[in-house]
């Protein structure tokens, strides 16, 4: 991955930041539930909304965390393989909510809590650290289709879904206190999307 040392040094800062931004977004998730499983009140009980998103602010957290050491390798906090194997299993897991997602609601089930979006950027990470060299899908062709790989190919409906996400976000203008998070959760994810992005098409 050859990029300018300011782009370099700016991404890292972002990923470093989003890490911070989504490790402390997913500790307010989890130490209310701690509290209440340690007073541990007969009348308490977890809900699901308590508990619903906790998986996305995860993987983002861990996202942030994988792509500041591909950036720059001295800081990574786990071996390529390893976390291959930590976004295959995630992505899994978000294909099988992809799934329950259509067979409760027919192909608008694919947008449940996000889940395909969160799919994408798995598999997005899967792709950076096995860095495949598989060289142009069309080398043969002529015109645009000669320069396209399959990691320009991602970074395109990566960056468009972030795209597409902004705008539909900006249309409906519902900035309620309700929504707030909502609005949190996005801003990271669109982030991280074109951090991504970025990378994926300086990708040899």
């Amino acid at each position: 991955m050859l990029m300018p040392a300011w782009l370099l040094g700016s991404l890292t800062t972002v990923m470093l930041g989003l890490a911070l931004v989504n490790t402390c977004r997913l500790l307010l998730r989890l130490l209310p539930l701690y509290s209440r499983s340690i007073a541990g009140s007969a009348r308490t009980h977890t809900q699901w909304h308590d508990i619903a998103g906790l998986d996305a602010e995860l993987a983002q957290c861990l996202m942030a965390i994988s792509m500041a050491g591909v950036l720059i390798p001295r800081i990574a906090v786990l071996p390529a393989l390893t976390w291959q194997v930590v976004f295959v299993g995630l992505a899994a897991w978000f294909g099988l909510q992809c799934l329950d997602g259509v067979r409760a609601n027919g192909a608008d089930g694919l947008w449940h809590r996000h889940g395909v979006i969160h799919l994408l950027h798995c598999l997005a990470t899967v792709y950076m650290f096995s860095n495949a060299q598989i060289g142009p899908l069309c080398s043969q062709q002529s015109g645009v289709a000669g320069y396209l790989t399959l990691a320009h190919i991602i970074a395109f409906v990566i960056g468009g879904e972030c795209v597409w996400s902004l705008f539909r976000a900006s249309a409906n203008r519902r900035l309620a206190a309700r929504a707030e998070a909502s609005t949190q959760s996005l801003v990271c994810r669109c982030a991280m999307a074109m951090s991504m992005a970025i990378m994926l098409l300086t990708m040899n």
